[in-house]
C-alpha cells in the first residue's frame, strides 16, 4: 500500500513539473528572439550610421541589417545629430499578438551634408 502511494505521488509530481518546465523553456526561447531582435536593431543603427558617414541610403542600410520579421515595422527617425530606430520584437510562442518595442539610436556628424 505504502508503494502504491508513493508511485501515484510521483505521478501527480510529475503532471505539475513537466508543465512548469515547459513553460519556463517557453519563456526563456521569446526572451531569446527579443535579445536577438535587440542586437539586430543595434547592429542596424550602426549600419545606418557608417551609411550617414559614407553619405550612403541610411534607410536601405537599415533595413537590409533588421530581419525580414523587423522591417514591416520599422521606424527610421534622421536629424542632424542622430538616427533612431524603433521596431517591436513580436513574441512567437506567448504569441504574435503581443509586442516588445525596441529602440536603438547612433549618434552622427553634424556636419554632414544632405537631406535627411
Amino acid at each position: 500500500m505504502n508503494h502504491s502511494s508513493n508511485a501515484g505521488q510521483a505521478l501527480i509530481e510529475t503532471l505539475f513539473v513537466i508543465p512548469a518546465c515547459m513553460v519556463c523553456a517557453m519563456v526563456l526561447i521569446d526572451c531569446g528572439v527579443v535579445i536577438r531582435d535587440r542586437v539586430a536593431l543595434a547592429q542596424a543603427a550602426s549600419q545606418a550610421g557608417v551609411a550617414a558617414q559614407q553619405q550612403g541610403d541610411v534607410d536601405a542600410a537599415a533595413r537590409r541589417a533588421v530581419p525580414k520579421s523587423m522591417r514591416g515595422g520599422l521606424t527610421i527617425t534622421r536629424d542632424n545629430s542622430s538616427i533612431e530606430l524603433r521596431a517591436a520584437a513580436s513574441l512567437p510562442i506567448v504569441g504574435s499578438h503581443l509586442h516588445v518595442p525596441l529602440t536603438a539610436s547612433v549618434a552622427t556628424d553634424s556636419t554632414e551634408g544632405g537631406a535627411s
